[in-house]
């Protein structure tokens, strides 16, 4: 974390792209991951028991709340099998894979990402 630079944050952002970020977002992110935010991620990770995450499906599947998970088939960091494993914490999500979008599908494919993400806020603000 401590030795990330510019080039090493778009190569590594570069791994497993079907088509290259826009340069610009890639840069945008880099600019946010500053030393604050990089203490954040690590202080996260090491002391996230991932036991502990257990713990908390079945109070969210309990709850049963409306949920809609857009998935990239093509990420290369968390596997596409991951979207239908959200239904058990939700086991009502809405469940969207997108063929050809990589971990970041709003930039992927934007429009598509719009299309099912604005109907589905609707229906929960007409509920």
């Amino acid at each position: 974390m401590a030795t990330t630079t510019r080039p090493g944050f778009r190569l590594l952002l570069r791994r497993g792209q079907t088509k290259p970020l826009p340069r610009p977002f890639v840069d945008r992110m880099y600019d946010d991951f500053d030393w604050g935010t990089k203490r954040a991620v690590l202080k996260l990770y090491r002391a996230t028991d991932p036991r502990m995450l257990n713990t908390l499906v079945p109070i969210l599947c309990g709850l049963d709340r409306p949920a809609l998970v857009v998935w990239g088939r093509r990420d290369p960091y968390i596997g596409v099998e991951q979207a239908e494993l959200q239904r058990h914490s939700f086991p009502s999500a809405e469940i969207v894979v997108l063929d050809h979008c990589g971990h970041w599908p709003f930039i992927d494919d934007p429009q598509r990402v719009g299309d099912t993400v604005i109907p589905f806020l609707r229906r929960q603000l007409a509920a």
